[in-house]
């Protein structure tokens, strides 16, 4: 066999001209262009003594995602060059892939990187413009127009012999070749050039085609324009058709018996097994029993019992016309006028006319139409005049209604049933000129599971759940005047003599080196944000700090003391109880307080108010970072604080560090126009991706100019919040010597470098001349955040969120995780941890709203939380001087679930609260949804899911099938239409093959391929009246024996004419025939009771008052031999009638066996033996179900030197056979012959009395045994039977996944039989044999499970083919194995997939131990057995990567019920019984 070494292969360029350059390598976009490849070491040939990929040569063209055969021309391939043939392609340049002996050629072997490609351009396409005619009938000339690329067909013409000059190759109908050239006179059929030809199809097919024509070289295929296509009524796009014609029918009237047979004379009756002919009368079949290309004979049915009035003809309308015009806009909907008398009409093939008229004029188009198909049609009327078109219910033209008109064009989506008729009339007039009237149709099958057009409109439908929102509203009502000598609370905190922090009401101080000194302890209480503006004294006293707090404060929590000192945190000693002074009030809600406020001072204004309560919403940082009031060393601060929207996906902590905003465009400036020196720059950040970035300064140092200077930083990108600040002459110095010899600089601009990545988020930007209080490098950020108990492990885990520094828990104690699901206490915390205040809850923006009346000293207070979470009342502080009402609590939030139908099944749980995305993975789970884009709108107390269907279609309506899981109880859930879907908007001419002429009698329609014929009769009129007149009638029959007399009316008086059938097949001669009376003779027909029929050719079956019965006898005349042997096993021969294929002879008190019986009249069967030791004679006798008849002679058997068999041995043998004994006398030395029923046996030895043979396999069975001699049969007749049967079958429980040890037992089993178990839905399962004796057999069973394959072929509606797993949902059995195939074609881009389990249809993380794949791969497979009940959820993640999409499937596993499974024993094909 001939081999290649695939790394010596080389490809080095492809052209579509032979021996072209690689430049030349265009071809028509519609595929055919021979594409040369040219290289080294290809496979010489396709053909190997074992045919397979891996012994030839294959070619793909790539492009993107897409890939494409190119079907190989191998009669021209060598091993330096392959031909193909290109498929249709998307117009676009192709890179061509070469596979040797099923491997693909690396581009690196290549010659150049581009050398191999195919470009596919319209342009290379000829082109076809226009097809003359359209429809008609075969073997006829047709005249195609347009741009042909050529002007040759041979290369014997002149200017068409060179190679590169190209030609016309072939042009197709179809499959069917249409030749230019007259075969008689060897001339074109007309003048051939590049813009017009004449062909003859020459063939006498019926049905629709394609007109194509290939041209060589850089050419191909032909495109032809869209206007030329019609739409079949299956859906089939075809520019030409053909149909049969009817000519002449023999008669038009028949017996209403039915029997009469029609001779339809015409052409093109092709007949084939896949589309057999077909012939109806008023949908009653007409019974063919011969056809040719022009004849067809059948036999008519009874007339129907359905009263019509109207009746489908064959193909085409009727189109009337008549002068006079008819004012169409005030017609009703049901009653156009009709075409008089004197109208002119006409039939046409197709729903369009058009013409030119001199004068006013009326055009009716009138007919019916008829689908195979149930169909939804839109119908659509192009005309230039005056139109309506009026569309029946049913046949019946008294219950049409008009469904469009010129004014209103298109109708709505109508159902049509198959093989209904529906009458149709379509109306037109003008003034006169021209006139055109078309009717087209968009349609769509029923249910079709095929794919929507690609064009149409999405379906779009809308649940929303939830009632509009309401928002939480308070009023506080405070007192003024009530001001006391309040008592300030005073706590002591005890030294430490290690690192500590002071915290309170849920925020930290900075790090304390203990112990230090008072004043120190001050300043960091008083940068808490939960007390200032106020502020603390500290004293030392003793060992412990003294705190004292303001008066206004009144009685306030403990401080918290937390420490590497401690194992767990300390709380200060209340030293002094505060009592508050009442002077000025503040106000808190959820844990947070704002400023206390003087109220009496009458300087508190709702400016001043609305301040204060949006600062309980934002993070809450100490007043030395970011307060440039409180921080004199601050010169410069930007909080970035802007109207950003906040919705319920807002997390506080991931947007800001301080405030509720942060800056998130890297194009904006973090320090603008500063005036002022500053020693650092400080600010917080957050970044995904890179560990440096550019900061760009403008400096200006001592008198010099202004220069930009681009700094890198090295930073933290973990996603997360970090605070740097940077000391400027350090790091100008680090970045340039010049800075050295500076005196002072200014910065006077920072901005971010171009480079860096977007997704950077930049907070609380300050510049500085000293450190904020307690500022902490990054470096030691991670060892601050610890425990006592252990090194704190971060990120940690910890209410649902994960944690890069201790965090506050519920108590306000500062916490930190060590392992997973358990946390410790923090010793300490930075900057980055607890020493910032975050609200509890999260304002929704712009529901916060606030009035102010000083007069009423009344606030009232409107808000709702992102979460729809219920606030609890505001808290006035001191509590003594003001109280809240809650006036309207806020909306709850939607939550719970609910199960909606669609498509006529009950999909659940529908989460009440879930994404878009999740929802629409969520139902695209769901089997028959299809692929969906869900947008959600609003918020927790009312969302809007909007769901899209990505593929053009109507789809069913969703509805809420049960809502009482959804919370709050009785929340609306409303399901809406947003956009019907649409996939029929591709609109064509009304098919062809639906429409029908209209006719008040019935029709003789005949079906060629499926399409209707054209009736070529006067009117179209094809019609057969089934009538009484034609109808000949029997009043009496008379029967003595075989002679029957017939007596009536419409007989005939040739005896040819009248044909008489008894039962099924019999007949009777007929002796004599007139008009009225008939004689005949039964000969050949079954013995009984029978019906007696009567035909009178070109009437039909005669009818009669009752059913004509006639016995026919059961006869013996004669047999013949009249004796023979008394061994029997000759044959005899039986006349007589009446015999039917049930008959049987005996002879004697034996049956005759092999029974044969022809035509009623005779018999062969096998005479047996008889035990009579004497001459003997016996009586033939037939029995035929209850009749039996006698043979007037009688058989003689002789017993004259009869041999005899005294015994066989064995008695019984397997299907295999083997040796057998016989024993007898009288066998004598030669002419022997052994047959086991009719098979004859291998003789081995014989003598006179004995015989050894070897038995021949056959099945199971009890077989005569029949020795033939030269003296004849011996006698008496032995039986061996041959055992295969099975009794009994042990266990007969077992485990569906094998294993089970099962008995088999019975008789006649040898080597080589097995068992297998078959279930009822016909698989078989092998048991494996264990040992084999002949009448027991142990097996083990193996497992029942089913092999379900699930692959990456299939089709996603936006991303295309192997982006959805196919099928996306499956349902299986308990126990049966899932594979998973997948492959990512040879693409620019390959697609890598796995199988991984998840909890949901939209979950994104693994569930532990859940079945996994492993790595993503191009090319894989993975199984799975499914043992549990379920449903199973799984995905492929991130396949694409510019988007994220990942494709999801689910398995569900249904119960294995318990199954009864037949076992099989099987030997040589042949299954043993169960006796």
């Amino acid at each position: 066999m001939f081999s290649v070494v695939i790394d010596a292969t080389t490809v080095s360029h492809a052209t579509t001209i032979k021996g072209g350059s690689r430049e030349q390598n265009t071809g028509s976009s519609e595929g055919g262009t021979l594409l040369w490849v040219y290289g080294t070491g290809f496979a010489q040939n396709a053909f190997s003594e074992v045919p397979s990929k891996n012994t030839s040569n294959s070619v793909k063209l790539t492009k993107g995602d897409n890939t494409y055969d190119c079907q190989m021309h191998i009669e021209k391939v060598t091993d330096t060059q392959l031909t193909c043939y290109t498929p249709a392609l998307p117009p676009g340049q192709y890179i061509v892939r070469v596979y040797v002996e099923g491997n693909l050629i690396d581009l690196s072997q290549h010659t150049y990187p581009n050398s191999a490609t195919f470009r596919s351009t319209q342009s290379n396409a000829p082109r076809i413009t226009q097809i003359l005619p359209q429809a008609g009938l075969p073997q006829r000339l047709i005249r195609l127009y347009g741009y042909f690329k050529s002007k040759c067909y041979l290369r014997e013409f002149d200017g068409c012999s060179g190679s590169d000059v190209p030609v016309i190759s072939r042009i197709y109908v179809g499959g069917q070749l249409c030749n230019l050239i007259d075969p008689d006179g060897g001339v074109y059929y007309s003048n051939l050039n590049s813009t017009q030809l004449t062909c003859r199809f020459e063939s006498n097919e019926v049905g629709i085609f394609n007109v194509t024509m290939l041209v060589t070289n850089e050419y191909g295929r032909s495109s032809v324009d869209a206007s030329l296509f019609r739409m079949s009524s299956t859906g089939q796009l075809y520019n030409f058709e053909t149909y049969a014609v009817i000519a002449n029918i023999s008669s038009s009237n028949g017996s209403v018996e039915g029997g009469t047979i029609l001779t339809i004379n015409g052409n093109y009756f092709c007949a084939s097994n896949r589309y057999p002919l077909i012939v109806n009368i008023d949908d009653q079949p007409c019974t063919i029993f011969s056809s040719n290309l022009t004849t067809i004979q059948c036999q008519t049915s009874a007339m129907p019992a359905n009263n019509r009035s109207y009746f489908h003809g064959g193909r085409g309308l009727h189109v009337y016309y008549q002068s006079g015009f008819i004012d169409l806009n005030n017609l009703g909907n049901s009653s156009p006028p009709l075409p008089g008398i004197n109208a002119t009409r006409m039939w046409i093939d197709e729903a369009s006319f058009s013409s030119q008229f001199p004068s006013p004029t009326t055009v009716w188009l009138i007919g019916f139409l008829r689908v195979p198909i149930t169909t939804k049609f839109i119908f659509r009327l192009e005309t230039g005049s005056y139109a309506a078109l009026y569309l029946s219910t049913d046949e019946n033209p008294d219950n049409k209604i008009k469904i469009v008109s010129d004014l209103f064009p298109e109708s709505s989506g109508i159902l049509l049933q198959n093989d209904t008729n529906y009458y149709i009339l379509c109306i037109g007039s003008n003034y006169g000129g021209a006139f055109s009237l078309n009717i087209k149709a968009a349609m769509r099958q029923y249910k079709s599971s095929t794919p929507s057009s690609s064009l149409g409109t999405h379906e779009i439908q809308q649940i929303t759940i939830g009632a509009n929102a309401t928002s939480e509203y308070q009023r506080i009502v405070y007192m003024t005047n009530m001001s006391i000598d309040g008592v300030s609370e005073v706590q002591d905190v005890d030294a430490v003599f290690e690192m500590f922090q002071i915290g309170f009401e849920g925020v930290y101080t900075a790090l304390l080196d203990g112990p230090p000194e008072a004043t120190v302890v001050q300043d960091a209480l008083n940068d808490l944000p939960t007390i200032f503006p106020l502020s603390v004294t500290v004293t030392l006293v003793h060992s412990a700090y003294r705190v004292t707090f303001p008066v206004e404060m009144g009685d306030v929590s403990l401080l918290t003391v937390i420490s590497t000192a401690f194992e767990r945190p300390q709380p200060a000693a209340e030293i002094v109880q505060g009592i508050a002074s009442r002077s000025k009030i503040a106000f808190r809600l959820n844990g947070a307080t704002t400023s206390y406020l003087d109220f009496e001072a009458n300087t508190v204004t709702e400016s001043t108010l609305r301040s204060e309560f949006m600062n309980l919403f934002n993070i809450r940082c100490p007043p030395s970072l970011n307060n440039q009031d409180a921080t004199p060393s601050i010169v410069y601060v930007n909080e970035f604080e802007g109207s950003n929207s906040f919705n319920e996906t807002f997390n506080i902590e991931d947007q800001a560090f301080c405030g509720r905003s942060a800056l998130t465009s890297s194009r904006q400036c973090l320090v603008c126009e500063n005036t002022f020196i500053a020693d650092y720059f400080c600010f917080a950040y957050k970044i995904t991706t890179g560990n440096s970035i550019f900061l760009n300064y403008l400096v200006q140092s001592d008198d010099n100019q202004p220069v930009f200077e681009s700094i890198p930083l090295n930073i933290n990108s973990d996603s997360r919040w970090h605070y740097k600040c940077i000391n400027l002459r350090d790091t100008l110095e680090s970045y340039s010597f010049t800075y050295l010899s500076v005196t002072s600089f200014l910065i006077i601009q920072v901005k971010l470098d171009n480079s860096v990545p977007p997704m950077i988020m930049i907070d609380t930007v300050t510049l500085r001349t000293s450190l904020p209080t307690g500022y902490e490098e990054d470096s030691i950020i991670l060892s601050t955040d610890q425990s006592s108990s252990g090194v704190c492990s971060f990120p940690f885990f910890y209410n649902n969120q994960n944690h890069s520094s201790c965090i506050l828990d519920a108590d306000a104690m500062p916490i930190c995780g060590l392992t997973s699901n358990v946390t410790y206490y923090c010793q300490n915390s930075s900057i980055e941890g607890v020493r910032r205040l975050y609200p509890k809850y999260q304002l929704l923006y712009n529901s916060f709203s606030i009035t102010f009346l000083m007069s009423n000293r009344t606030i009232d207070i409107s808000f709702r939380y992102t979460s729809c979470m219920s606030p609890s009342l505001i808290e006035v502080l001191p509590s003594i001087t003001g109280q809240v009402i809650s006036i309207v609590n806020a909306s709850k939030p939607v939550d719970g679930y609910y199960s909606i139908m669609f498509d006529g099944k009950v999909h659940f749980p529908i989460p009440a609260k879930i994404t878009g995305s999740n929802l629409a993975n969520l139902l695209q789970s769901f089997s028959d949804f299809g692929y969906v884009a869900v947008a959600r709108t609003g918020e927790c107390a009312q969302y809007t899911y909007t769901i899209e269907w990505l593929a053009n279609d109507e789809q069913p309506l969703i509805s809420i099938a049960n809502s009482s899981e959804v919370r709050p109880i009785n929340a609306p859930i409303i399901v809406s239409s947003i956009r019907r879907g649409n996939a029929i908007n591709e609109f064509y001419n009304v098919p062809n093959d639906i429409l029908r002429t209209y006719h008040t009698t019935p029709q003789v329609e005949v079906l060629v391929g499926g399409y209707s014929s054209w009736c070529a009769k006067e009117n179209n009129n094809c019609e057969f009246l089934w009538s009484i007149d034609h109808t000949p009638m029997i009043t009496s029959v008379v029967q003595n024996g075989a002679s029957v007399t017939i007596f009536g009316t419409g007989f005939s008086n040739e005896f040819s004419a009248n044909i008489i059938t008894i039962g099924k097949n019999g007949s009777c001669n007929i002796v004599s025939a007139n008009t009225t009376s008939i004689i005949c003779t039964i000969v050949n027909a079954p013995s009984g009771p029978q019906i007696l029929q009567l035909n009178i050719v070109e009437k039909g079956l005669a009818s009669s008052n009752d059913i004509v019965i006639v016995n026919v006898p059961l006869l013996i005349t004669s047999f013949d031999p009249t004796g023979g042997d008394v061994g029997g096993g000759y044959q005899l021969a039986i006349i007589g009638s009446g015999f039917s294929p049930n008959a049987f002879i005996t002879i004697g008190e034996s049956f005759c066996r092999n029974l044969t019986v022809f035509n009623f009249s005779s018999i062969q069967c096998t005479v047996p033996p008889t035990g009579s030791m004497t001459l003997i004679r016996v009586a033939v006798i037939v029995i035929d179900g209850f009749n039996i008849a006698s043979a007037s002679g009688q058989f003689t058997y002789n017993v004259t030197n009869t041999p005899i068999i005294y015994n066989i041995s064995p008695t019984f043998v397997t299907m295999l056979g083997g040796l057998l004994n016989i024993s007898g006398t009288g066998f004598g030395n030669d002419s022997i012959s052994v047959f086991v029923a009719t098979t004859s046996v291998r003789v081995l030895a014989s003598s006179n009395n004995y015989i050894l043979v070897n038995l021949s396999a056959l099945p199971p069975g009890l077989y005569p045994v029949t020795v033939r001699t030269s003296m004849g049969f011996a006698r008496p007749i032995f039986h061996i039977e041959y055992r295969f049967y099975v009794q009994e079958v042990s266990p007969q429980i077992g485990s569906a996944y094998g294993g089970t040890d099962v008995y088999v037992y019975g008789g006649g089993f040898a080597n080589g039989t097995r068992i297998q178990l078959r279930d009822q839905s016909n698989r078989s399962f092998p048991c494996n044999i264990i040992s084999i004796q002949s009448n027991q057999i142990h097996c083990q069973t193996t497992s029942n499970s089913l092999q379900v394959t699930v692959t990456s072929n299939g089709f996603h509606p936006t991303y295309g083919f192997g982006y959805a797993w196919y099928p996306t949902r499956e349902t299986v059995r308990q126990g049966t194995i899932v594979t998973w195939y997948w492959s990512s074609p040879e693409l620019s881009t390959p697609v890598y997939y796995k199988i991984q389990q998840v909890a949901n249809a939209y979950s994104t993380e693994p569930i532990p131990y859940g079945f996994d794949s492993g790595s993503s791969t191009s090319v894989g497979s993975f199984s799975y057995q499914f043992d549990s009940l379920g449903t199973f959820y799984y995905w492929a993640p991130n396949i694409d990567q510019s988007t994220g999409y990942s494709m999801r499937g689910v398995i569900d596993v249904v119960a294995l019920e318990p199954e009864i499974m037949t076992v099989e024993t099987i030997l040589n094909n042949f299954t043993g019984k169960i006796q």
